[in-house]
Order: structure tokens, then sequence, then C-alpha cells
């Protein structure tokens, strides 16, 4: 395979570095923040919105704990008796990995 690729300059990382001293701070227009701010409360949009009101926070959270507790009780498992030995021992029994790879079934032929 043949590299066609050509050798780099040797100031290259100097150029690089030097590209970016013409570059100016970026400029909003005129009084753009006090349109802004004029076009949302025109909207109705103000600073404080109703979603950082206290009583709407207390609701949301509220809700969040019911639908977690409702969850919780709901898919909580309690037909399986708690497996007996450690965690470990109980996950190789399960997927049965009691036994070693070289482990092979033999079979007998007539």
């Amino acid at each position: 395979m043949q590299n066609n690729h050509q050798p780099l300059e040797k100031d290259f990382p100097d150029k690089v570095l030097r590209s970016v001293d013409g570059i100016q701070r970026a400029e909003a227009p005129a009084f753009l923040y006090t349109r802004v701010m004029a076009g949302m409360a025109k909207s109705g949009m103000t600073r404080v919105s109703w979603l950082v009101k206290p009583a709407f926070s207390f609701a949301v959270l509220a809700l969040l704990l019911l639908v977690n507790l409702f969850a919780f009780t709901k898919f909580q498992d309690k037909s399986e008796p708690e497996p007996a030995g450690s965690g470990m021992q109980y996950f190789a029994d399960e997927y049965a990995l009691t036994g070693t790879v070289y482990t092979a079934k033999t079979k007998t032929h007539e």
C-alpha cells in the first residue's frame, strides 16, 4: 500500500496558532436584550413563570412521589423467596455456570 500523504510544512503548527489572531468578539445589535424582554412580556412569558411557583413545584413533587410509590408496590416481585447463599453463587447456579468450559457431553455411537 502506497502512502499518498505529503509531509506537513515545518511552520504548520505556527500557522494554525496564528489563524485565530484576527478573531473579534461578536456583538449583538443595539437594545437586543430590551427587545427580547419586551417580546416575552407581550406574549405573557415573564421572568417569574408559573413553573417556578412553590404551589406548582410541590404538586409536581407530590405527583412524582405517588408515581414512584405506585411503581414500587406494583412491580415488586413477592413470589420468589430470597436466594440462599452468596449472590455470585446464586447467579452461577441460576445460569448453570457451575461446570467448566471444557465439560463436554459424550454420545455413545452404536
